[in-house]
């Protein structure tokens, strides 16, 4: 078979493997059908896109990851683009093919003209077009229609000249690889870009496609960087005092990036033993070669730009690699240092800095691979954030549920830059007399340099300076130089941030350039150090430089590993600069949030500062102490815009931090996100945030008397239905200037800042007129009050959180942290990831040795079966073994496999008369055993279980409340926990990480306003209902198994429905004698085929037939009412054998089960709504709630249950 010819089967191959496509859009089982056939919806994401996507693949034999796709980007960029595009210079888009090729000419020019590339591709399933660069219509001798094509493949129709003009655009746009010779040659050969960018070209630089390349190109140096590192890193390191400590502490700090609360003292002591362990060492590894190979690739990059628009000699590109390459004798990486000592010239600090990643050079293999893919972007016209969208790829092969810790997206940080005021050009610069002086600007983290690299981009674009205006270019420049003032504390983003900055400035500098200015010399600010160090009271030492700075740091404070470098020396007075107080007009930023639990090197390094002892506090988050140096350092007047975790607004550890903030800023803006995916990448899905977003905008200046805070909040995300985030963002932006109120799902209202108290959460998100906030103003009256007996509930009762066994089970993240003797030892011993080890379950708690010490056994429900005042009968048992106790041999004995992970555990090492074998913290036995109501530590709202006998000892994952005397009245506390009332006062005054999600933390339960029973005869009546209620929870629970969605309506009393019958579950109930297989059923005509079956099709009412692609494998006819439970029963999902599926004999009987079924579980819901209404309302008139608030509140439990009342 001919080339030709084994294409034009693959494309008959590709159109017909998408018959499930065609069906479900058009009715049709064929490619043909489809085409003939009237469609009411677009194909362009379901048919079009993907068939392109094999045509490339399966025709013109591309691989799979020899592509970029950028699907559904609503016409901005090409679906398709060869990451070779000197090879292949061509891109390619799909249309629905119900529209004309010719409407979107215009669009694929653009591409091509962007691109600088020679030809588009256009395609849907009626033709492809191609069209060339420079030229009108499209090229009819590349272009084809695809159904005639079709029926040459099957032999239905003659080859003719679609076939012809076919093989012509196979043979023009096939896959093909260039050697190292022809690259070489491409680079040497190429014209210089500046011409083309100074004589106005439209160029563009189309960012996510130079990020995927700039990903590929990291992993490739990565790999050159790991196969060198035994030769040169080892051999550079001894080379030069402190240069290995200082690799040992940066990778002990990647270790803590990967793995938090790592034990150090695991971890290897030298680089040897680093790149040679497995496990967690292997990955910190690899993300160091990582590092390395990112800082090689982005120096490359800024060189390359200062090429393109003559800021440095041409030396890798741009016509000067031509003769420097035959000049050093054909030698690239010669090349690539004389290139870097041109750049050293320019700029010192980045290409002459002695750091942990400058030991590495590209070998010529690697080199070329990055010129050579480099080649095809105009770098001088990069104008967006480049290296912050690559520095996400790099975090995702951390941590992607900490991303926002580490990046804050484009949209966002022009979303407050614009809130602060610098925006256009009167904003950007301050103005005296004919002179633009800079504006002081200050990012203390700035990660990859996002918020900086925003700042200068609008001083290069929007300052409206003419090109020719010398003085003007100078002064913008300035601007950034001398301005911008940044700080971060890890190495790696600290040096994206100056590249990234400097590329930003490249533009500017090819103004200069292009008005024949020579720039002259400068440094920027940002800086390797620790912002937090800069908090005025820091002494210093050593002709100026602070002792947090200094080379002899390590002698200071030892075993430190977030001192990684000293500054650079021209960056010393920027630093002295920053430790000035009262000196910038805008700090703006996203602090790390990080708490102290897993990240004690970091907060010990903290402590060490000597400026903040005094104002240090355990267990706080790091990001308060940003926050606390923000107020410091700016001016008066100056603007703060910082985005953050909202719980600072709430947690009882920030009550200092709220303190500080509201005495000496004028809070103006607050914007709440709610569950918002702020943070997510826009190339695909993020994690579900564990704390909401909130960005904070406000002044340096005393707040007058009646100034209110404008609280901008996303409510409800789902009637809010914004497209993007940009297109949020821009509501919120509108919002904030408009009336208070709601509307499609955001809430704006205002707050006096003077009712802020420090010592009790912000009320942030509700207005005075809102249900919550006038609940809490009538619980904490009556808390001041005497009548009725309202007291803090710590005053009769306990609070705290259950078991912590410390190691619940073997996980991967318990593996990562052992060291490879300790993993070798457990594996030898037999034991796998997801072995039960301190919590067993039910299953095997009842075997030996366990079921022979019940005493040693603590019986903990699982999350999911904590119910209103009822327990699923869904639990685990935690091994409970404690200090002073001799524990039972038997069950060391079964624990002694696990030593060598027990024994780690974080408290086991801290205190050293702990034993191996403890419970990490057992709490008080007589505690556990009383009556208590239980809830979860953390759930979208509160559900308290009852336990009267003290059976129940949970785990850490939730909160317990005791009595503080005998025969505390838990039922009664049970009813009041589980009201709205409370539930809406904890909405305000507890801790709230993100919209609906409670943090049952026992600080704040404790101030929660209890109502003493005090011999009132309607506690009683709440303590009976409570557990009525209770009771009615656990009748309903067996009916989960044929009423769908029934486990998360019994978990919330309020609401009573939907009841969806599963009507295949109760036919499961059914006696065997009751049911009948299809192909023994009387009333059904089976045709059956080739097994497996497929889906199936219902063709009439007594028709149902199945296909696997175009072929009918099966038919089943007769009596339409089993049919239809016969469709009911497979859904849209394939079978294998349609005749094994069993019916009832009986369909009446199975109607009149499920319809009696339904009717039960209806009845139950609804007796559990009328007890939790009734109890809801004795708990208001026990707080002296008034009738027309105590309905509000039961409207509110209503509407957030989602159903109205059954009244209704």
């Amino acid at each position: 078979m001919s080339k030709n010819s084994t294409r034009l089967k693959a494309l008959e191959s590709v159109l017909d493997g998408n018959s499930g496509n065609y069906e479900q859009l058009r009715s049709v089982s064929d490619f043909g059908g489809y085409l003939a056939a009237r469609g009411d919806r677009a194909d362009e994401e379901m048919l079009t896109e993907p068939i392109l996507a094999q045509i490339l693949e399966r025709v013109l034999n591309f691989p799979r990851d020899r592509y970029f796709p950028q699907y559904g980007r609503g016409g901005l960029k090409p679906d398709l683009t060869p990451h070779d595009t000197i090879a292949h210079p061509f891109v390619l888009d799909a249309k629905s093919s119900d529209e004309s090729l010719g409407a979107h000419e215009p669009q694929i020019r653009r591409y091509v003209t962007q691109r600088s590339l020679d030809l588009g591709v256009l395609f849907n399933l009626h033709e492809l077009r191609v069209y060339r660069a420079g030229e009108k219509g499209h090229d009819e001798q590349l272009s084809f229609r695809l159904l005639p094509l079709w029926q040459a493949a099957r032999g239905e129709a003659m080859a003719g000249p679609e076939v012809e003009a076919f093989e012509r655009f196979c043979n023009a746009f096939a896959y093909r690889e260039v050697d190292d010779a022809a690259k070489i040659q491409y680079v040497r050969e190429q014209l210089p870009w500046h011409t083309r960018i100074e004589a106005g070209e439209p160029l563009q630089v189309d960012v996510e496609f130079l990020v995927r390349q700039l990903r590929d190109l990291a992993r490739v140096l990565a790999d050159d960087a790991a196969a060198t590192a035994s030769e040169r890193l080892l051999v550079w390191s001894g080379m030069a005092a402190g240069r290995e400590e200082r690799l040992l502490k940066e990778l002990r700090q990647l270790a803590l990036d990967l793995e938090p609360g790592v034990d150090q003292a695991s971890l290897p002591e030298t680089l040897s033993a680093w790149r040679n362990a497995d496990g967690l060492p292997a990955r910190v590894w690899r993300q160091f070669m990582l590092r390395v190979s990112y800082l090689a690739l982005t120096r490359i990059l800024l060189y390359r730009s200062w090429e393109d628009v003559r800021f440095v000699d041409e030396t890798l590109y741009d016509g000067g690699f031509d003769g420097a390459y035959e000049r050093l004798d054909r030698s690239l990486r010669a090349v690539l240092d004389e290139a870097f000592g041109k750049g050293a010239a320019r700029y010192r600090a980045l290409f002459q800095a002695d750091n942990n990643y400058d030991w590495y050079k590209p070998r010529d293999p690697a080199l070329l691979e990055v010129l050579y893919r480099l080649a095809p972007f105009p770098l001088g016209k990069l104008d967006a954030d480049v290296l912050g969208s690559l520095y996400v790829s790099y975090v995702d092969e951390i941590d992607r549920d900490r991303l926002g810790q580490f990046f804050t997206p484009r949209p966002v940080v022009k979303f407050m830059l614009d809130r602060a005021g610098f925006i256009g050009p009167d904003g950007l610069f301050r103005f005296e007399g004919s002179e633009r002086k800079p504006l002081r600007v200050f990012d203390f983290a700035t990660g990859s340099g996002g918020f900086l690299v925003e700042a200068a981009r609008r001083i290069v674009d929007e300052s409206e300076i003419p090109h020719d205006d010398v003085k003007g270019l100078h002064e913008a420049l300035t601007a950034i130089a001398r301005g911008f003032v940044g700080g971060e504390l890890s190495p790696f983003p600290y040096y994206l941030t100056e590249i990234n900055l400097l590329l930003m400035t490249s533009r500017l500098l090819g103004r200069m350039r292009f008005a024949n200015v020579d720039p002259p010399g400068f440094v920027l600010g940002t800086m390797r150090v620790d912002s937090l160090a800069a908090k005025s009271g820091t002494g210093t030492s050593l002709e100026g430089f602070d002792a947090k700075l200094r080379a002899d740091r390590g002698e200071l404070v030892p075993q430190d590993i977030y001192d990684v470098l000293p500054i650079e020396a021209e960056k010393l007075s920027t630093w002295q600069e920053l430790c000035e107080d009262g000196t910038f007009d805008l700090v703006i930023g996203n602090p790390p949030y990080v708490a102290e639990a897993n990240n004690k090197p970091l907060f010990e390094h903290l402590r060490a500062l000597p400026a903040w002892k005094g104002i240090y506090r355990g267990k706080t988050d790091y990001l308060y102490y940003f926050l606390l140096l923000a107020v410091e350092k700016l001016k008066p007047g100056g603007r703060l815009c910082v985005i953050t975790a909202a719980g600072w607004m709430n947690a009882g550890s920030a009550d200092f931090l709220r303190e500080r903030l509201a005495a000496e800023l004028r809070l103006d803006e607050l914007f709440l996100f709610g569950s918002y995916r702020l943070f997510a990448d826009e190339q695909g899905p993020a994690p579900t945030p564990t704390v909401e977003s909130a960005i904070l905008v406000a002044t340096k200046t005393p707040a007058p008397k009646g100034h209110k805070l404008r609280v901008v909040a996303l409510e409800d995300e789902e009637a809010a239905g914004f497209a993007s985030r940009e297109a949020l963002l821009a509501e919120l932006e509108v919002r904030a200037t408009g009336r208070a109120g709601r509307k499609r799902g955001v809430h704006v209202h205002d707050l006096r800042q003077e009712t802020l108290r420090a010592d009790i959460p912000w009320p942030i998100k509700f207005g005075s007129k809102d249900v919550p906030a006038r609940v809490v103003a009538h619980l904490q009256a009556a808390l001041a009050g005497d009548r009725p007996p309202v007291e803090l509930m710590t005053s009769s009762w306990k609070v705290f959180q259950g078991i912590q066994s410390g190691a619940d089970s073997y996980t991967k993240r318990i593996e990562r942290r052992l060291s490879a003797a300790d993993r070798q030892r457990l594996s030898h011993a037999g034991v796998e990831i997801g072995d039960p080890i301190l919590e067993l379950p039910a299953t095997r708690a009842v075997g030996a040795p366990w079921s022979a010490h019940p005493e040693n056994l603590a019986k903990t429900p699982e999350s999911r079966g904590i119910l209103y005042g009822a327990i699923d009968d869904d639990f685990t048992y935690l091994v409970v073994l404690r200090a002073g106790e001799e524990p039972p041999r038997d069950l060391i004995q079964a624990l002694e496999p696990f030593k060598p992970l027990l024994e780690t555990r974080a408290e086991i090492v801290r205190n050293a008369r702990r034993k191996w074998w403890e419970a990490a913290w057992p709490r008080s036995a007589a505690d556990l055993s009383a009556p208590k109501v239980i809830a979860l530590y953390r759930t979208d709202r509160g559900r308290f279980a009852l336990d009267e006998t003290g059976e129940w000892q949970p785990s850490i994952k939730s909160t317990l409340v005791v009595g503080r005397e005998p025969d505390a009245p838990v039922a009664y506390l049970c009813g009041l926990l589980n009201s709205e009332l409370l539930d809406l006062w904890y909405g305000v005054r507890g801790k709230i990480p993100r919209d609906v999600w409670r943090n049952y933390e026992p600080k704040r339960m404790n101030e929660i306003p209890y109502r003493r029973p005090d011999g009132d005869s309607r506690a009683e009546e709440v303590a009976a209902l409570v557990r009525e209620l209770a009771a009615n929870r656990r009748v309903l629970l067996p009916h989960r198994a044929v009423v769908r969605d029934l486990g998360r309506i019994v978990k919330d009393p309020w609401k009573h429905g939907p009841v969806e019958i599963d009507v295949p579950a109760i036919l499961a109930e059914l006696p065997a004698g009751r049911r009948v297989s299809v192909r023994l059923d009387s009333r059904l005509a089976k045709t059956l085929g080739e097994k497996p079956h497929g889906r199936p099709r219902r063709d009439g009412p007594g028709v149902l037939s199945f296909r696997r692609g175009r072929t009918e494998t099966a038919r089943v006819e007769g009596d339409p009412a089993p049919l239809d439970l016969l469709e009911t029963i497979l859904g849209s999902k394939g079978v294998d054998d349609v005749s094994g599926i069993e019916l009832p004999k009986d369909l009446e009987e199975l109607q009149r089960l499920a319809t009696e079924r339904a009717e039960t579980v209806r009845t139950l819901l609804a007796e559990g709504r009328r007890l939790v209404e009734e109890i809801e309302r004795l708990v208001c008139a026990l707080y002296g709630v008034s009738d027309e608030l105590t309905d509000e509140v039961v409207a509110h439990a209503v509407a957030r249950a989602g159903v109205s009342s059954p009244e209704e």
